[in-house]
C-alpha cells in the first residue's frame, strides 16, 4: 500500500501542476495551427494523469478499507 500510496500522489500531483500549466497556457493565447488555441490540444496532459492517478488508486489494494488509507496518505 505504501507504494501504491506514493505513486497515486505523485501522479496527483503531475494532474495538479499539468492543471495549472494549461491554465496558464490558456492565458497567453498561443496558437496549435489554424485558430486552435494550444490549451485546447494541451488539455489531455491533466486528463491523462488524473486518470493514471485514479488507476493507480485503485490497483493499491484489494480491499475498501486499503483504498481508503491509500487515499488518506494521499491527502
Amino acid at each position: 500500500m505504501f507504494s501504491g500510496s506514493v505513486a497515486t500522489a505523485i501522479a496527483a500531483l503531475l494532474g495538479i501542476a499539468s492543471v495549472q500549466f494549461v491554465m496558464t497556457e490558456r492565458d497567453s493565447g498561443n496558437v496549435f495551427i489554424g485558430r486552435v488555441p494550444l490549451w485546447i490540444v494541451e488539455i489531455i496532459l491533466p486528463i491523462g494523469f488524473l486518470i493514471v492517478a485514479f488507476r493507480l488508486w485503485k490497483h493499491a489494494s484489494y480491499s475498501r478499507t486499503g483504498r481508503a488509507v491509500v487515499a488518506f496518505l494521499v491527502e
